[in-house]
């Protein structure tokens, strides 16, 4: 079997190329309906491996007297300051700024090998920027990175396993995509009041105990109090709530998960509570817990109570509240209770804000029903979710062997 070559990039591409930025506020080079200007921002937050859309344009004026320049279609292009290595291809003709190499067409490669190779060895970039006064990538160290090069068929079948993978992936993505739109668009309809909700100022809590006042609304009970239980946080819990982790991460209902990461000794323990672990401070799993911050999530642990500190905040629904329902509807009203934080330099909010959050609450079989909606989507939801997860290491592994010739794919 033929041994791969390895080659610079630059004896593969036609040019290795960057752009410029017009000065800023400038009206005569920025306008909303000129030639895309590409930024690194535009290219970490794009999906896949094209990149199609920019949030800002400019002018031909741009073009013409600044150093901004337009890029063809299937210019490969690399992240060169910041997040560095990123690898991305024009799907449209699009100008871009300083902070991105780009690669111009046409190629001496298969042009998808090219992207996938580069991409599948960033980390190398990343070390040569790395040996630099400034820890950015170059255009002269683009130019010398070395990728292995094997026949062009097997490039191109190469490049066609992985694009199959990705296009799943992305499929499945996009499924996913629609069915949270789905749920959230049920949710404001199945709740009672809407996605509006109601906020009241009466009805403050006295202690640390819940109260359980209820009024008449337009006929039906509207909760003052659905059962908040506030407990403090404890150093037993990690709570999980966007901080890298992915959809795997987040329960049927719509929430993120709490994982227990570490547990306490029970001497200390017993010292922060004040010589008790007492059951207002304790977590099992199923539990709603909301931070300070206003994020929700459902405890997944099964070894076993935990305890929390003074950030959380345990959710329990009363009697006539059922703890499926609630969890949705928590989640539906968290732009209310955002609205109705406290704090400048860190927002929050208290427990008396849950205690005031005021919602139309439908009888018990209803509110049985609105969470099996509910649920049955999450359902779906979290299993594309899981099946997207198992895809991509699947196309991690494949990658892994594929780009590096340990798994071959031609015959010599």
């Amino acid at each position: 079997m033929a041994e791969w070559e390895y080659r610079p990039v630059e004896e593969l591409v036609s040019s290795v190329s960057s752009g410029g930025t017009p000065r800023v506020g400038d009206s005569r080079y920025y306008t909303e309906s000129g030639v895309p200007f590409l930024k690194i921002d535009d290219i970490t937050k794009s999906r896949g491996r094209f990149v199609d859309k920019a949030e800002q344009s400019i002018t031909r004026r741009a073009l013409e007297e600044t150093a901004a320049k337009v890029f063809p279609a299937g210019t490969v292009l690399v992240t060169m300051y910041g997040t560095m290595g990123v690898i991305k291809t024009l799907r449209s003709p699009m100008a871009t700024n300083q902070a991105i190499a780009a690669l111009v067409p046409p190629f001496q490669c298969d042009p998808n090998y090219l992207a996938l190779a580069l991409s599948f060895r960033r980390a190398g970039l990343e070390r040569l920027a790395a040996q630099t006064t400034q820890p950015n990538i170059s255009g002269t160290i683009i130019r010398r990175f070395q990728i292995p090069v094997p026949r062009l068929d097997e490039q191109q079948r190469i490049s066609e396993i992985l694009d199959t993978v990705d296009e799943t992936i992305q499929a499945i993505e996009r499924v996913v995509s629609k069915q949270a739109k789905v749920r959230a668009g049920l949710a404001a309809t199945l709740f009672p009041g809407g996605s509006e909700g109601v906020l009241s100022d009466e009805g403050k809590a006295n202690g640390r105990q819940p109260t359980s006042i209820l009024t008449r609304t337009a006929g039906r009970s509207a909760v003052r109090d659905v059962g908040f239980a506030s407990v403090p946080f404890s150093e037993v819990a990690d709570f999980i709530n966007g901080y890298g982790f992915g959809p795997a991460d987040w329960g049927k209902s719509g929430l993120p998960i709490i994982r227990i990461q570490q547990l306490l000794n029970p001497d200390v323990a017993a010292d922060l509570y004040g010589g008790s672990l007492d059951s207002r401070y304790r977590i099992d799993t199923g539990d709603i817990v909301m931070s300070w911050s206003g994020t929700i999530a459902v405890v997944e642990w099964d070894r076993g109570p935990a305890w929390l500190n003074q950030h959380l905040f345990r959710v329990d629904a009363k009697a006539g509240v059922e703890a499926a329902f609630l969890k949705h509807l928590l989640n539906s009203r968290l732009r209310h209770l955002e609205a109705a934080s406290h704090g400048t330099t860190m927002k929050h909010i208290k427990r008396g804000d849950l205690l005031k959050h005021e919602v139309l609450l439908p009888p018990l079989e209803e509110q049985r029903r609105i969470a099996a909606i509910l649920d049955t989507i999450g359902d779906s939801i979290r299993a594309n979710e899981q099946h997207c997860g198992k895809l991509r290491e699947l196309r991690s592994g494949l990658a892994a062997d594929l780009l590096s010739g340990k798994t071959r794919t031609m015959a010599a």
